[in-house]
């Protein structure tokens, strides 16, 4: 990931380790930020973390972290909000006992980074799944997407996908926060495709409205 793309400023002295809650071994739920070369991040540990659903979490918005704990290390940021830059969140799924790293696409096509977060925060690799969510998304990936044209098939990929197993799962009301409690098989290909362009039609004339609207 290149710098310039984020607008990010030199940085710091590296406080990453001094950002996050306790002194417990972890793994570690909680949220992150990847500013100026380096990641930084806050949570605590699983066996410490809230529940929301099947879903344990550390129930901190972007917004809160980003003033309380980036700010101060930035002061030259306050011009960008919270969601400017790349992002994620670690939860974990009680049903499935995985660790659901949700991020940015940025963040999640660099495997240096990835493999920085499993080892700061602690996590079992084996048991973390990796995800696209809209409410990662920093400000130089949000204008790629806007005007590419792999829109549609990032934003129908975190309700319509197919497991390790093979089967075709749909999620109609998938949660930032869970995502897995509300979903079901579909029974045939025919059914898959069905949907899909369903939803590829929903998403197309919500983008147009959207347009319409800001214009």
């Amino acid at each position: 990931m290149k710098d310039e793309l984020h607008n990010l400023a030199p940085a710091p002295p590296d406080k990453s380790g001094e950002l996050h809650e306790g002194k417990e071994t972890g793994p570690y739920v909680g949220l992150f930020y990847f500013v100026a070369g380096q990641l930084y991040w806050e949570g605590v540990p699983t066996v410490r973390a809230d529940t929301s659903g099947y879903v344990k979490i550390y129930d901190k918005e972007y917004s809160e972290y980003w003033n309380e704990s980036i700010l101060p290390l930035f002061p030259q940021l306050t011009k960008y909000d919270a969601y400017h830059f790349p992002r994620g969140r670690v939860v974990f799924s009680t049903q499935e006992s995985i660790y659901r790293l949700q991020a940015d696409m940025c963040i999640l096509e660099d495997q240096g980074i990835i493999r920085k977060i499993i080892l700061e925060m602690k996590l079992p690799e084996l048991q973390v799944k990796r995800s696209w969510n809209i409410d990662c998304e920093c400000a130089a990936c949000k204008s790629k997407r806007i005007s590419g044209k792999d829109y549609i098939d990032r934003a129908i990929g975190g309700q319509l996908y197919t497991s390790e197993e093979g089967r075709k799962l749909f999620f109609p009301w998938k949660s930032f926060w869970d995502s897995s409690h509300t979903g079901y098989i579909v029974p045939s290909a025919k059914e898959y495709a069905r949907i899909r362009r369903g939803m590829s039609l929903w998403l197309r004339l919500g983008a147009c409205r959207l347009t319409l609207h800001i214009l």
